[in-house]
């Protein structure tokens, strides 16, 4: 039973998994998005406008019917599409900026340029 269910939770007991604070029955902390979003995530990297030359994008209203007839195009100089990945975004800067991701994260962003970046400021 105990090696079926370390092979279930791929090499780790429930027990691991308590002691790691994964599985947890205290009370937490409810989640924010204080947190900025780094510069590679910024409006001005995405794509604003149709390129030249490429397929029609489609718009908001052939994914999903919008109320009061909201039109436009998957671009990020939509604000309807630019509010609506903003959370995402956050979660990703937040994610890449702790200091408990893997180094490789951390050698990224020194490549990338990204460590001036303030850790603090990400939250």
């Amino acid at each position: 039973m105990l090696a079926e269910q370390i092979r279930m939770m791929r090499g780790f007991t429930t027990l691991e998994l308590m002691n790691l604070d994964v599985i947890t029955d205290r009370q937490l902390q409810p989640g924010n998005l204080q947190n900025g979003i780094l510069p590679l995530f910024d409006r001005k990297n995405w794509l604003t406008k149709q390129p030249a030359g490429w397929a029609p994008f489609y718009t908001l209203s052939d994914w999903q019917p919008l109320p009061d007839g909201i039109a436009g195009d998957w671009l990020a100089s939509n604000d309807l599409v630019w509010n609506t990945i903003q959370p995402s975004l956050q979660i990703a800067s937040r994610i890449l900026m702790s200091s408990t991701v893997l180094p490789f994260v951390s050698l990224t962003c020194q490549v990338l340029r990204l460590d001036s970046w303030a850790i603090g400021d990400v939250g």
